[in-house]
């Protein structure tokens, strides 16, 4: 149960089956599927007040023999396309949650492992703390390279900038800092969502270190988590 009187709801999507990396969601490292990295570190957190597991994966749902306070809830197969999105699946689970929604939605995709109970709770915090002036909490992790002012894009066969305007000679020094999405912690205000239909709005952010940031979508990837968790 939450410390605070707002309540979060913690929502892990783990649909079966992906392109670039056949049923990452499932795949075993260290004697565990992946989605359990993001299952045992939410079951630790002080400030959740649910946990549901959003599912089409018979070997995903079995888990709940193994977390019992964790809801696994069977994902209808219309919602579970390569073209359904998120938001798609969230709206789903609202419509058929069983008591009052929780104020807040906590979203976490199996495919940032990394992520930790600690990187949780602190974003919780954080949005408690700046709740007057922010619906919403999105981490990100610094962009080193490429910045956005250096990247091109192919323009009637001739190569120019991507964002218009913006020259990539300009020294990396006076560039400004630019972050990205790394995909590990969605949190926003429930009703803020069901009338948006976006994480989005008022958005704060929530730095990650760099060396704790993975989101795991290629063989690539795969072969970096095993090298970092060989170390832990």
């Amino acid at each position: 149960m939450s410390k605070y009187n707002s309540e979060y709801l913690a929502i892990i999507p783990a649909r079966a089956g992906s392109k670039r990396l056949k049923n990452k969601n499932k795949l075993i490292i260290k004697g565990k599927r992946i989605i359990e990295y993001t299952i045992q570190e939410t079951l630790k957190s002080s400030y959740l007040s649910d946990i549901i597991v959003s599912s089409n994966d018979i070997k995903i749902l079995n888990l709940n023999k193994k977390y019992p306070k964790v809801k696994f809830v069977k994902r209808k197969e219309s919602l579970s396309k390569d073209k359904t999105t998120t938001i798609d699946v969230v709206m789903d689970i609202i419509n058929n949650y069983k008591k009052n929604f929780p104020e807040y939605i906590l979203l976490l995709q199996p495919t940032s492992p990394l992520r930790t109970t600690y990187h949780i709770d602190k974003a919780i915090r954080l949005l408690e703390r700046n709740k007057k002036k922010y619906d919403s909490l999105v981490s990100v992790v610094e962009l080193d390279e490429p910045h956005p002012y250096k990247i091109k894009k192919i323009k009637n066969n001739s190569l120019v900038s991507f964002i218009k305007g913006k020259s990539s000679e300009t020294s990396r020094q006076t560039l400004p800092q630019a972050y990205k999405l790394n995909g590990a912690i969605y949190i926003i205000k429930t009703k803020i969502f069901m009338r948006k239909k976006s994480f989005f709005s008022k958005t704060l952010p929530y730095i990650m270190p760099a060396n704790q940031d993975l989101n795991l979508d290629t063989k690539r990837d795969l072969q970096l988590l095993k090298l970092i968790l060989k170390k832990l």
